[in-house]
């Protein structure tokens, strides 16, 4: 079971608080986030606050697939928001990424009020195992690596 921090507790305590999630993709130099993030009092200038949750599914799905052997895939979706090109870059071969696709995720929960990377936790890691470039949108699901 995961140990939460005194903060953590504080905030998770309280009727109204504002989730934050941080999405780390291996090899980006960046990470993204549906908030401005603090590590501390200072804003982190590494986290862009480009996912959406509109769009994005935050709950974990399982399914089967006998005939291919899987006894249960979990499945994240996660849609980020295309400002400037970014996320388009971040897909596209040879840009940013030499490619996307089965690159290594992790997905990190919090709150908005506290700090990154201190008061956060691992709720997901996986690959990525799907991307769909939409009007100023990028969606990708995410899998579990079994």
């Amino acid at each position: 079971m995961a140990e939460f921090t005194e903060n953590f507790e504080l905030i998770n305590s309280q009727q109204t608080k504002r989730i934050a999630l941080v999405i780390t993709i291996d090899g980006l130099a960046t990470k993204l986030s549906n908030r401005v993030v603090y590590g501390g009092l200072k804003r982190l200038d590494t986290v862009y606050d480009y996912l959406s949750l509109e769009g994005s599914s935050l709950t974990l799905s399982q399914r089967l697939e006998p005939e291919q052997g899987k006894g249960a895939v979990t499945t994240l979706t996660l849609s980020f928001i295309d400002k400037d090109g970014f996320m388009t870059e971040v897909i596209s071969p040879g840009f940013l990424l030499d490619e996307i696709l089965g690159r290594e995720v992790t997905v990190e929960m919090g709150y908005e009020e506290l700090s990154y990377p201190t008061d956060y936790f691992v709720i997901f890691r996986g690959f990525i195992s799907q991307v769909e470039a939409r009007s100023g949108l990028v969606v990708m699901q995410l899998s579990d690596p079994n």
